[in-house]
């Protein structure tokens, strides 16, 4: 009769490699020994490639905004932030724009899509301050009429 522990064991071996391998992957972890670091590497940056891809394709005002800076600053919140359960552009870009916003690098305009999609989902009234322009962005999500947004100059 076989040992059911050896198959535990080989089981829990096998999923402690493929965590090492993914951390290996999405975060600077050393690829397991196994493996060869310059593919692990090449791969890793294929898959923050197609990351940022993503969240330019979703979010395109903010990563018009970045300009030069989109890469390096997609590759920096990656390398904190695991994908969203979603794994969508959409969903990854949402949490990188608060990601931006709450480290103040985020532009008026792309505040103003961060408001936009924030009062598409949740409360149906956001308001935002936009420090380049002194003025606050309020939105409004108004059944059958979508949402509606504007400004007010303040200070």
């Amino acid at each position: 009769m076989p040992d059911d522990g050896d198959d535990d064991d080989d089981r829990h071996t096998l999923a402690d490699r493929q965590r090492q391998l993914l951390e290996s992957l999405t975060t600077d972890q050393p690829a397991p020994p196994e493996f060869d670091p310059r593919r692990i590497e090449l791969a890793r940056r294929s898959l923050l490639a197609k990351r940022a891809r993503g969240v330019a394709k979703a979010w395109p005002s903010v990563a018009a905004d970045l300009a030069g800076r989109f890469d390096e600053l997609v590759e920096r919140y990656a390398r904190s932030h695991e994908l969203p359960q979603a794994r969508t552009g959409d969903d990854d870009g949402l949490r990188f724009a608060r990601w931006l916003c709450r480290e103040g690098l985020l532009s008026d305009d792309g505040r103003i899509q961060l408001l936009v999609r924030r009062a598409a989902r949740g409360w149906p009234l956001r308001m935002t301050r936009l420090p380049g322009s002194h003025r606050l962005a309020i939105a409004l999500r108004l059944p059958a009429r979508g949402i509606r947004w504007f400004s007010i100059r303040f200070g």
